[in-house]
Formats: structure tokens, sequence, C-alpha cells
């Protein structure tokens, strides 16, 4: 099985109240992680987009320990890809602190978009790729049944600015999950921490659009944050989360 590992120290920026590595951090380590890992084989981001082609991430999935690192730790993040279809690459992954503790695993789901076409390529089509993974080490993805749960108990306006977009011209990844996670109250934020968090990426926003964020809940700690476009009613994002009392 090849894997990727690259180091990176916690910065202001990923931290909570308390000096924990966010969630949001977590997804923003493991996006570096593998796009670097993609490019070492010749299939990242830039690459590809000679080809007319993007990576576009449709599930994220992360289970995260009680116990993560805090300012000014180091975590170390391990990438592979668990299994390649005709249409999608499964990437899991797992987090490590400084000392060699494990904080955060999971998994996703991606595509590779043909920009002109509109529509998915084939993974086959793309040699680089296939050469990062060994098919005899594949192991089947878990899937995850996205529901939207109990009565809805906060709403929230947005509109999408020039900060949100990322380099592919639509809105970032990261925004939806730091949209969803301040749906928290301040008060809820101090006395919880999230332990699990499933994200179904729907459809691209761009400058401009405008968002809806609804957030259900359905006991202490279970919550089901939808993203939609106010007018058509699209869902944009779907974000299940599980908290826990500290």
């Amino acid at each position: 099985m090849q894997t990727f590992i690259f180091e990176y120290p916690v910065t202001f920026a990923d931290i909570d109240s308390v000096y924990n590595l966010t969630p949001n951090a977590v997804l923003c380590y493991f996006q570096d992680a593998i796009a670097r890992f993609l490019t070492l084989g010749g299939a990242g981001p830039k690459n590809i987009r000679d080809k007319g082609l993007l990576w576009m991430i449709t599930e994220f999935h992360t289970w995260i320990e009680e116990l993560r690192p805090v300012w000014p730790d180091t975590v170390k993040v391990t990438v592979w890809f668990s299994e390649i279809s005709m249409l999608k690459t499964h990437v899991d992954y797992h987090m490590t602190d400084s000392s060699g503790l494990c904080f955060a695993s999971g998994t996703s789901t991606w595509l590779i978009m043909d920009r002109n076409a509109g529509r998915p390529f084939r993974c086959s089509e793309l040699p680089e790729l296939l050469a990062l993974h060994d098919e005899k080490d594949a192991t089947r993805s878990p899937k995850f049944l996205f529901t939207e749960i109990g009565d809805t108990v906060r709403e929230m306006p947005h509109t999408v600015s020039a900060s949100d977009i990322d380099f592919n011209g639509h809105v970032s990844n990261q925004i939806y999950v730091r949209l969803a996670t301040s749906m928290a109250s301040s008060d809820y934020g101090r006395t919880h921490r999230m332990r699990q968090m499933h994200v179904k990426f729907e459809r691209e926003c761009f400058l401009g659009d405008e968002l809806t964020i609804s957030l259900k809940r359905s006991s202490d700690g279970e919550f089901s944050t939808l993203i939609s476009r106010p007018g058509s009613g699209e869902t944009v994002c779907r974000i299940n989360s599980s908290w826990i009392e500290v």
C-alpha cells in the first residue's frame, strides 16, 4: 500500500478557545496532504488541470478522539487510496500527534470531473492515479446514510463572498464546514467537543450566491446541518455531527 506522510505545525488559526485543534483544521490538513500526495504522483490538481480535469470531493468522514493536539504541537497526517472504482476514488487517512497518539481518522470520496463535458472522468483513463494504488490492498469503503434529524433550532443566511472562493472558482469545502460548526452557540462550543463529522458535498456554489444554513437537533450531541439555496430549495451540503460534553 502506497502512503504519504506529511507533518504540520499547529498554528493559532487551527485552534479553538481552549487551544485544541478544530474539526475544520482536520479537514484542511487532510485536503492539503492528499493534494501533495497526488502531486508527487503527477495526478495533483495542477497536473490534471492542464488536461481539462479537476478533483471534486463528494464526501468526508472523520472520527475525532476527545484528546487532540494543542498549540504548538505537530500533526502527522497519513493518507492512502483504499479503493478506486470506475468513477470514484476513496481516500483513507489517520492523524497522530507528536507522541504518536492517533486522534483522528476517516475516509473520503472523490470524483475527477471533465470541465468541458461537465461529467465524471473515468479513473482508468488517468494512469498516474492508478500507479498510486495497489489493487491487492483495496478495502471496501463504508457507506454513511445522511438523514435530517430532529427539529430546526437555528437558521442563518449567508451570502458567498470572495473570501469563500477557492482555486477552482467555487466555494471552498472548508467554508461549508466552518459555516456548519459556527451554528453551535458559544456556550455549547465551550462545554462540548465534536467526536464525529460526516459531510456530503452535493452542489457547487459561486460568488454572490445566497445560502441558508439550518441546524437540526435530535438530542444532546446529535445534529444535522443543511446548507441550501433559499430560492430553489436545492441542497448544497449536508453535515451530520456528534458531540460530547467535556
